[in-house]
């Protein structure tokens, strides 16, 4: 019963072993290369549903209190960083869990960091006008605008829709815009 209730939320093959999700948590912060938020981190990891809630916030207490895991506070955000001491435990991280975990929580981890970076490097904001919705989107670089484009649409369910897909694939829209811009026009 209590497994139901507690690890119901973990796919087949997840972690329960406290050693292999701290081991899962030096991995991917190892790859990030970055500091970033232990909430970024904690989504990446518990979309995939390979790890419970409750086992993962202990170990990462545990790796807090321990110093495995540093936090630092800049701009105001708490961002978080592997201990130099912990960067080698990532790779018996290979030795120890399942290699469908390891590409799984992966790609999930590395495809919300890219989105943390997009959200971060432009803006997407939504304000609300007289007959429905404006979208400014604008794709930065080093504080720079590069492209900024308002949108206007009729509801803010097609607006958050805008939103999304232009923070998920900024670069993809900024070299199509590009694109088109520049080809011939006897084309």
């Amino acid at each position: 019963m209590s497994e139901e209730i507690f690890g119901g939320d973990i796919e087949p093959g997840g972690l329960k072993n406290p050693l292999e999700i701290k081991l899962l948590i030096s991995y991917l912060l190892s790859i990030s290369k970055e500091k970033i938020s232990d909430e970024l981190l904690r989504k990446a990891i518990l979309s995939e549903g390979l790890v419970n809630y409750f086992d993962l916030s202990q170990a990462m207490v545990e790796m807090k209190n321990s110093g495995q895991i540093i936090e630092k506070t800049e701009n105001g955000e708490t961002l978080i960083s592997l201990s130099r001491e912990n960067e080698n435990s990532s790779a018996q991280f290979y030795k120890l869990v399942p290699l469908s975990v390891r590409e799984k929580c992966g790609k999930a981890f590395l495809k919300i960091l890219a989105r943390y970076k997009s959200e971060k490097e432009n803006s997407a904001e939504i304000v609300k006008v007289e007959g429905g919705y404006k979208v400014n989107m604008a794709v930065k670089d080093r504080n720079e605008d590069l492209l900024t484009l308002s949108l206007l649409v009729p509801d803010e369910n097609t607006a958050n829709q805008v939103r999304e897909l232009f923070l998920e694939n900024t670069s993809y829209f900024y070299s199509k815009v590009i694109e088109f811009l520049s080809r011939k026009s006897d084309e």
